[in-house]
């Protein structure tokens, strides 16, 4: 039993720190990500970036939830459905355009690809989806490694969004004093 529960808690960090810092990364981005989804040609120019800000918000939101474990089969079925319709979507777009795409890291990406390139892609978001999904039905834990796990998780990609803002603040008023 003790187990299954740390495997529940290393689906969990793993889940925490991916959606938080694709979810910062889109977010601090995303004038350049909708750049991205609108060249895809599946959503409209128009809705692009509401799109991509609602994602992001959505990936911070679903990285606070797993970090609380609040209402975890909810979430942890809501991340898979999210995670497969990203794979649906990734198959859509590269059938239209002979591409795959990506812009999860807030800096689009899109490269001609053949089927072992864009099964490979379905493979990792139909694996992201397992992963929350055996997060909401594993046992939980709880006590100090649960909170300890989930707050480090969640703080890494924070600090490092932190530490680019203050890098850049601070070198543009730097620059603006030279």
């Amino acid at each position: 039993m003790i187990a299954l529960v740390v495997i529940r808690e290393s689906l969990g960090c793993y889940l925490i720190f991916t959606l938080a810092a694709t979810g910062i990364a889109k977010m601090t981005a995303w004038r350049v990500s909708s750049l991205g989804v609108a060249a895809e040609r599946l959503i409209p120019r128009r809705a692009a970036a509401p799109v991509i800000i609602l994602v992001s918000i959505v990936e911070v939101l679903l990285s606070a939830a797993f970090a609380l474990d609040a209402y975890p089969q909810a979430i942890g079925f809501a991340t898979a459905i999210m995670f497969l319709s990203f794979g649906a979507y990734k198959v859509i777009v590269t059938t239209r355009t002979g591409r795959i795409s990506c812009s999860c890291s807030g800096i689009p990406v899109a490269r001609t690809v053949g089927r072992s390139g864009l099964s490979a892609a379905v493979t990792t978001s139909i694996t992201q989806a397992s992963i929350a999904f055996l997060w909401a039905v594993l046992p939980h834990g709880t006590g100090y490694l649960r909170g300890t796990a989930a707050a480090v998780s969640i703080a890494v990609p924070v600090a490092v969004f932190a530490y680019g803002c203050y890098r850049n603040t601070c070198g543009r008023l730097v620059q603006s004093v030279a």
